[in-house]
């Protein structure tokens, strides 16, 4: 699995935590291993038909989903305490004291499974403000 600063996936890099984090729970649900090619390629696909904006932000994430096995759904937000149930995955949302935002997959207590960052300074200075939770689809 790619990290989002692999110069594999480049332009991705600085803001892509939520989108390689997405990838990586689709490969993890899937048993897909996207080459870094499809993975930007996926990217500009997603930037071009709105699923986010030009800083990665994702605005549809049911959009982003759905251009790789389309396996999984987005259910929503849900705050830090939420205990994600059976079949649902999460990605957490870390926020710094100074404001900085990173997004890490986590393995449904509220650790980090993976940084698409490795190591990054958000999750060791900041807390979890929120979560993203996804499902296998029905």
């Amino acid at each position: 699995m790619y990290r989002q600063n692999d110069p594999e996936v480049n332009p991705i890099n600085k803001y892509g935590c939520y989108y390689m984090s997405m990838v990586y729970l689709d490969e993890k649900v899937s048993g897909n291993k996207y080459t870094g090619n499809e993975i930007v390629g996926r990217w500009f696909k997603n930037w071009n038909e709105g699923d986010m904006d030009v800083e990665t932000t994702i605005l549809d994430p049911s959009g982003v989903l759905e251009d790789f096995s389309g396996l999984l759904e987005f259910v929503g937000k849900k705050p830090a305490s939420y205990t994600p149930g059976p079949m649902e995955y999460e990605i957490l949302r870390f926020v710094r004291p100074d404001g900085y935002v990173h997004f890490v997959v986590g393995d449904g207590t509220g650790q980090v499974e993976w940084d698409p960052w490795e190591n990054s300074r958000t999750v060791r200075e900041g807390k979890i403000e929120s979560k993203r939770i996804f499902r296998v689809k029905r």
